[in-house]
């Protein structure tokens, strides 16, 4: 599969997959604010001019997850222009003890709510399927 490096350094790597439309992030260890935010705004920048409607998300190297200001950022500054720019389908890539929680309901269904479908894994091979499957 060709891939696009975007970003690459010991917090977080950004790819692109042009033959699937798909832009893939990996923590690596828990991340700053001004590295999601970096990270967030070139993998939209690459959503939006490419038409892509896939995003991977790979978060177990972020074992202290979002901060509450981080998640409001995302929300205004990712999120939403993700939606505007068509984004449909969001694989998430979670440690094993989190994917069963069920605190996992009410964010997948209010994605869904939005129009964008929510698959939760721990194996980004399986995530990678399913987007390149859609």
């Amino acid at each position: 599969m060709k891939t696009t490096i975007l970003l690459d350094n010991d917090a977080v790597t950004l790819v692109y997959y042009p033959e699937f439309g798909i832009v893939h992030h990996t923590f690596h260890r828990g991340i700053k604010d001004e590295e999601l935010q970096e990270v967030l705004k070139a993998g939209l920048q690459v959503f939006i001019e490419n038409g892509c409607h896939k995003w991977l998300s790979d978060d177990r190297g972020n074992a202290d997850g979002l901060s509450q200001e981080q998640f409001e950022w995302g929300e205004i500054n990712w999120i939403q222009p993700m939606i505007r720019a068509g984004w449909k389908f969001w694989a998430l890539v979670v440690p094993d003890e989190i994917s069963a929680r069920e605190d996992m309901i009410p964010l997948i269904e209010s994605y869904y709510e939005r129009g964008v479908r929510v698959m939760v894994f721990t194996d980004v091979q399986r995530a990678q399927d399913w987007l390149k499957g859609l």
